[in-house]
């Protein structure tokens, strides 16, 4: 992966979640958001419970990638107390869990499936 950007992962009810990075498009284009929003397949290795990245890595090729809909598998919690989530067109978000908010990991560890969507917008 050429590019990187920071920002975080944050999922509330075990079945969605949603992944949101700052990016600078430079020119005129400036800093724009993007949030990819995933929905964990029910036949995914158990429901996790919610959870709390505050500082997330995203990594990816190009900009193009950041757009449309995807399927994702996911590795959540257990040794490392940590998330990565693979989209499937190589685009990589991955952090360690909020261990202020009681929220340290997901236990026992989790391996995830399902589809999102990504969006942008202006910030």
């Amino acid at each position: 992966m050429s590019q990187s950007a920071t920002g975080s992962i944050l999922c509330l009810n075990g079945t969605k979640f949603a992944a949101l990075f700052s990016i600078s498009g430079g020119g005129e284009a400036g800093e724009q958001t993007y949030r990819f929003t995933g929905n964990v397949d029910s036949d995914s290795d158990g429901t996790p419970t919610p959870f709390d990245v505050p500082e997330a890595t995203l990594s990816f090729d190009n900009i193009a990638q950041l757009s449309g809909e995807r399927r994702f598998t996911g590795n959540l919690g257990g040794e490392g107390a940590t998330v990565t989530i693979e989209i499937e067109n190589g685009v990589v978000a991955s952090g360690s869990f909020n261990k202020e908010v009681g929220k340290a990991s997901v236990e026992p560890a989790r391996r995830v499936s399902g589809t999102g969507n990504w969006t942008a917008s202006s910030s």
